[in-house]
Formats: structure tokens, sequence, C-alpha cells
């Protein structure tokens, strides 16, 4: 069990946020231990829970640390690429996509949680998410995988407009979504 399942770990998390989160992020994307990943994508998705705290991630540059394991080696069009995180864009079609099964279900959850608000949707779509859950989503093998980024892609193909958040999240507070992957 990963305890910021728990309500009250997620609030001390949260409570501690400028130690703890910066090193969460680090272990997203400079380790090798799979554990780590693993630990710090499930701290992080279920830190996500709490919606009033995305701005603040957004601000901690969230989106380079999700996006990057879900980057592959297909390239893309300039206008596909055109907004996207200059850092993420500058990997396209130059990198291996994290080959770990759990980081890339786990990155793209995290994604979903994000679309809980519209200002998380916009900020999504503006960083040209869709293109990189695209691509990563056609060379996807696993069949829980491939569901949650159909959602994903579905909320952000939508209208702009759209204002209220995807069905899987209307209800979501502090309780761990149900993702098809944690359903058996």
């Amino acid at each position: 069990m990963n305890i910021s399942q728990l309500e009250e770990a997620r609030l001390f998390i949260q409570s501690k946020k400028e130690v703890i989160v910066p090193l969460v992020l680090e272990n997203l994307t400079n380790r090798d231990s799979v554990l780590c990943k693993h630990g710090s994508f499930g701290v992080l998705r279920n830190l996500l829970l709490i919606t009033e705290e995305h701005e603040w991630m957004f601000d901690r540059n969230i989106l380079y640390h999700l996006l990057f394991p879900l980057v592959g080696p297909e390239d893309m069009d300039e206008e596909d690429k055109d907004g996207m995180i200059p850092e993420i864009a500058s990997v396209v079609g130059k990198k291996a996509r994290e080959s770990d099964l759990t980081a890339r279900k786990l990155a793209i959850e995290s994604l979903f949680i994000l679309t809980a608000t519209l200002p998380g949707r916009e900020r999504l779509i503006k960083a040209k998410t869709y293109p990189i859950v695209r691509n990563s989503d056609m060379v996807e093998e696993d069949e829980a995988t491939q569901e949650i980024a159909y959602e994903l892609v579905n909320v952000l193909i939508l209208s702009e407009e759209q204002t209220k958040p995807p069905p899987m999240l209307e209800a979501c507070s502090t309780e761990t979504i149900q993702f098809p992957s944690n359903q058996k």
C-alpha cells in the first residue's frame, strides 16, 4: 500500500510540500530504480486528488515530469510540437519511451486527474499533451493503459468550452479513483 492513499498522509505531505514534492518529482525522471519510480508516481497521483493543489503543481513543472516518460521515438509535425514544453519538444523523436508499464500507466492516470478542473484541462491542452498521449497510446500494448489514455484523449479533444470534469472525476475528492488497472 502507498501511504499517500490515506487522506491523513496526503494532508501531511501537502503540509510539507515544499520539501517533499521536489524530491518526488526528481524520482520520476532521474532514477533507475523501478521501485522508486512506482512509489513516486503513486504518491504524486494521490496528491493530485487534492485539486486545490493543481495550480501549485503546475508551477513546479509537473507536466514535464508526467509527459517525459510518455515521449517516444516517433517524430511529430512541427504543428504538434508548437506550444509544447521546450524540454519535451526537444526530445520528441530522440528518446525511448519509458519501458516500465506501471510508470507509463501512473503518468497517464496522473494526467487524467489533472483534467478534473477547467484550468487543468486548459493547461494540458496548451502544453500539447494530446499528441504525446496519442503517440504513446498507438504503441501501448496494455489494455488498461489504453483505456485510460483513450479517456484522457477524449477529454483533451473536447471543446475547450466544456466546463464539467470528466464523469470519472465528478465525485472525486480525496477518494482513490478506480482506474481500469485498479479494478480486479
